[in-house]
């Protein structure tokens, strides 16, 4: 799970929690997503993360998170290229993840 590998990282900063911390992926599927959101829930509540965040998740697989979560993700980070950025209406277009994210 995600805990063990989460008290090494706090171990190795040499501090009792950290403001923000990021699942980086959505796992192999919604299970594992599952059980690894509740890990970080539970750290959170223990007040070893102050803010949860995700990374390089879609539309769809943030629905599928906020259908279960009991903490909500406070930060999206996905990857943008400056070799292929893409334009303001691809990124603000209906079905974007910004506007889902701003609609949530």
């Amino acid at each position: 799970g995600a805990r063990p590998r989460f008290m090494l990282q706090l171990e190795a900063l040499g501090v009792d929690y950290v403001d923000v911390y990021m699942l980086h992926s959505p796992g192999r599927g919604p299970e594992s997503c599952k059980a690894a959101w509740r890990d970080l829930e539970a750290l959170h509540e223990e007040g070893f993360i102050r803010a949860l965040g995700v990374s390089s998740f879609s539309i769809a697989q943030l629905e599928e998170l906020f259908d279960f979560a009991r903490v909500k993700p406070v930060y999206l980070q996905n990857k943008f290229s400056p070799y292929d950025p893409g334009s303001d209406h691809e990124a603000r277009n209906q079905h974007s993840v910004m506007e889902w994210a701003l609609a949530h």
